[in-house]
């Protein structure tokens, strides 16, 4: 008798497509912007309380700038993943089409790489997204300090 050997496409060996290893690099160097722009905004007002130092118009608008830039840095991370889905997308449907490898294997590789490159977007874009609600929350704050210190400048 033969022993016959099937196929295990968990053996597989994948190197990751260009558009991958430039999408890994655009995520860690937003996780980077992202670390600089709350260290930043810490230097000027220790985390999770507002000294004197914050109360200025400069640090309001530095607040105001680091929040609007990490939501642009938040939906180009999501437009990149789009983009590399969907060309896996469209890879994933000619290799069927071609049959190089039976159609479920072909399925299950591309779910995995859809599945691991949500996940990484998804971390990086979680933590810009808590730095950026936490600005926004300062930010709040100031106003609401601004205009109580105003109201009484009045009266």
């Amino acid at each position: 008798m033969q022993d016959s050997v099937g196929f295990d496409p968990s053996t597989l060996i994948r190197e990751p497509i260009v558009g991958l290893k430039v999408y890994v690099v655009f995520l860690v160097v937003m996780a980077l912007v992202t670390i600089a722009k709350l260290i930043r905004i810490w230097s000027g007002a220790l985390p999770f309380r507002l000294s004197g130092k914050a109360n200025s118009l400069a640090y309001l608008q530095t607040l105001q700038a680091s929040s609007k830039g990490l939501g642009q840095w938040i939906g180009c991370a999501f437009l990149g993943w789009g983009l590399l889905s969907c060309e896996a997308l469209y890879n994933l449907c000619s290799g069927v089409l071609d049959e190089k490898l039976t159609a479920r294997a072909v399925i299950a590789i591309t779910v995995e790489d859809f599945a691991s490159w949500l996940g990484m977007t998804l971390c990086v874009v979680l933590f810009a997204f808590i730095v950026r609600w936490h600005m926004l929350v300062r930010i709040a704050e100031l106003r609401r300090r601004q205009t109580a210190a105003g109201m009484t400048a009045e009266d």
